[in-house]
């Protein structure tokens, strides 16, 4: 794996061979040589420093373990106290624990209520192509599924697609999944991809999860019924056809905890809403994300219609009417960078991101605070309103990030409460954004509006006390790879999602696959 600003790379061995005093990793092909192509600098960086995972000789601290593939045994180095003898094993076998999928817009699944489940213990093996594994994206929860150009703008995002989520919802309707816990995934908690109307998502627990807590919308979907349409590159290569796809819409996600996300992928963010009109996201706490903890929006400025667009004359409207309220962030950006504890992209009329607190972003170890940001506004945004938010970080990092970021403006700040007094990290603000009454409170000594923005944001206390019965473990922030000593392999302890709980000596255990009935 190897990591750039914003982002990871992961690519997989096919083999090993010694040369001289040189060990040489040959890649598998053909994924290693998609995750070459990417633009950006998010390309895998074979000459820059990699973190090695799953090497034998690197077994030595209490809590790793090692996968012989080959031989179908899993060694493990075993914490103190723990005892083989009486261990819990759970190995994860399911990618998708529960897939709602209707037929198309005219059949869609309906009526179902979810209430008072767990969800624990999805697997996911990467993104295979032709018997090659990996995981690679420019940015975001999806991820690259096939060759193709380096501008993924022009492609608009048909060599991506989105991973398995333990629960994934598309062409549904009336759905309600209400104080439930999806925790411990291989890769995304709950997404919602295509065409979700009307559903509730109330006091649920989503945490330790490998990628992204709750992903809703695809990228693909900046045009609806596209497929076979001419609109930009390879449209015949577009997922949906014009009868299933459609943008979600009419979401009320509220009392939520997102906790410990994108624990394996990086720059996955917390939460991400690629496409969705009508949504109300209030009363949630995002919690320990290694990016951004939430993403609103997708297309950048290259989709608004204009000559040098993707689609001349025809802006794309992904998001509309969303309301982010009342939500706290705690704790993001503790080790990637260029994001937000709040981040938008493109066009979004009607958008209100008002009275959310948010508290400690960015660590020590991110220096550039050029790169942290409380809300980031990113390239394109444009039509947002925001009044009242709480901004408590570190002063070197800008609170709401208004600069000149590649055509967007008209969006509004009023009486936005921070300890930072900085709008903007370029030289120049954006043209027709407003900043109105700011208020810099740079010791955090708030006054009893700005205290009861804190007070009501995030869950209320039924909720809390619920999700603090559960014992949701602080997790650990993940760190950085290393760039001070060039050519250095490294490994860590990897926290599998569903990692095993043994005991004991390293141990050696047999992994078999029980026949199943047909």
């Amino acid at each position: 794996m190897t990591q750039t600003r914003w982002n990871t790379t992961i690519v997989c061995v096919e083999s090993l061979e010694k040369k001289g005093f040189t060990t040489v990793a040959n890649l598998q092909m053909p994924y290693a040589a998609f995750a070459q192509q990417l633009g950006w600098g998010n390309e895998y960086q074979f000459k820059k420093n990699n973190m090695i995972f799953n090497v034998f000789e690197w077994l030595d601290e209490a809590g790793e373990f090692y996968f012989d593939k080959t031989e179908h045994k899993l060694y493990y180095f075993a914490r103190k106290n723990e005892d083989l003898n009486s261990a819990q094993v759970i190995a994860p076998e399911l990618e998708k624990i529960i897939d709602i999928q209707g037929r198309n817009k005219e059949n869609r699944v309906h009526d179902i209520s979810f209430e008072g489940l767990t969800f624990a213990h999805s697997d996911w093996n990467l993104c295979e192509v032709d018997g090659s594994h990996g995981r690679a994206t420019n940015q975001g929860a999806m991820s690259l599924k096939a060759f193709a150009e380096q501008d993924w703008h022009g492609n608009i995002y048909r060599e991506y697609d989105s991973n398995p989520a333990a629960v994934c919802v598309s062409s549904a309707s009336g759905i309600s999944f209400v104080n439930n816990s999806v925790c411990h995934t291989g890769n995304d908690g709950l997404a919602l991809v295509n065409d979700v109307q009307n559903m509730v998502i109330d006091g649920n627990a989503i945490y330790d999860t490998a990628g992204t807590a709750m992903l809703v919308g695809h990228i693909q979907h900046e045009y609806i019924g596209d497929k076979d349409s001419g609109i930009g590159r390879h449209s015949e290569k577009e997922r949906y056809d014009a009868d299933t796809e459609a943008i979600c819409e009419n979401l009320n996600i509220t009392n939520n905890i997102f906790k410990n996300t994108s624990r394996l992928f990086w720059g996955n963010p917390g939460v991400i809403f690629h496409a969705v009109y009508n949504m109300n996201f209030q009363y949630n706490q995002i919690e320990n994300t290694p990016y951004s903890g939430l993403s609103l929006g997708w297309g950048w400025w290259n989709f608004n219609g204009s000559p040098d667009s993707v689609v001349p004359g025809k802006a794309a409207i992904v998001c509309k009417n969303n309301k982010i309220l009342n939500n706290s962030f705690f704790n993001c950006i503790t080790t990637l960078g260029d994001g937000g504890a709040i981040y938008t992209l493109s066009e979004m009329p009607d958008t209100v991101i008002s009275e959310n607190y948010i508290k400690s972003i960015g660590t020590d170890g991110i220096k550039a605070a050029y790169h942290i940001r409380g809300i980031h506004i990113d390239e394109g945004t444009k039509y947002v309103y925001g009044e009242r938010n709480v901004i408590d970080i570190n002063p070197e990092f800008a609170c709401i990030d208004c600069g000149d970021w590649g055509n967007k403006g008209e969006n509004t700040w009023k009486h936005n409460y921070s300890t930072s007094s900085s709008y903007t990290t370029t030289e120049t603000y954006e043209s027709g954004t407003q900043i109105i009454e700011p208020i810099t409170v740079s010791d955090a000594k708030w006054n009893d509006d700005a205290q009861s923005v804190i007070d009501n944001a995030g869950p209320g206390d039924e909720y809390q006390a619920r999700f603090k019965s559960l014992n949701i473990a602080e997790a650990e922030n993940i760190s950085s790879i290393p760039d001070t000593k060039p050519n250095i392999p490294l490994i860590v302890g990897l926290a599998v999602a569903g990692a095993l709980a043994l005991s004991g000596v390293i141990a050696a255990i047999v992994v078999k696959r029980k026949k199943k009935n047909k």
